[in-house]
């Protein structure tokens, strides 16, 4: 089950990032937190094997709020692997924020076919939030990676 927590930005693992701050965006948001309007939370992962907080999504907000001089941020948080949270992370702008770019959507998919192979090219094509056909391009180019999938 989530809960709130307010997390020290320090603390945050930022690891699971798979994409370049866009700075227009992360100046807008900053602008936002600036005049009053807030952001949602971000979402943080909680590996307790490993006590890590990571980041699973909300990179520009998260920036935006440190370029306002916050030290610390309001997330939600759930109890999952690391595993689990790079899952989240891949997916987590299908439906909201900042639009994914081809090359970043090709890069999220390439990480998903390596680290769950045994997630099928529909669930992975679902969640990360592109066509059937994308996934099957990108798993027939594979083998112009040198790695095995």
């Amino acid at each position: 089950m989530p809960y709130i927590l307010n997390l020290n930005i320090a603390d945050l693992n930022l690891s699971l990032q798979f994409r370049n701050v866009d700075e227009d965006t992360a100046a807008n948001y900053a602008d936002k937190l600036a005049n009053g309007i807030e952001l949602p939370d971000v979402i943080v992962a909680f590996d307790r094997e490993t006590n890590t907080y990571y980041l699973v999504d909300g990179f520009h907000r998260l920036e935006a709020h440190k370029r306002n001089g916050a030290t610390m941020i309001t997330a939600i948080v759930s109890d999952k692997s690391q595993h689990e949270a790079l899952w989240d992370s891949l997916g987590a702008n299908s439906q909201h924020g900042k639009p994914l770019s081809t090359i970043e959507r090709q890069n999220i998919i390439r990480v998903a076919l390596v680290a769950f192979p045994d997630a099928s090219s529909h669930r992975i094509a679902k969640h990360v939030g592109v066509s059937l056909m994308t996934v099957h391009r990108i798993k027939c180019d594979a083998r112009t990676w040198r790695i095995g999938i």
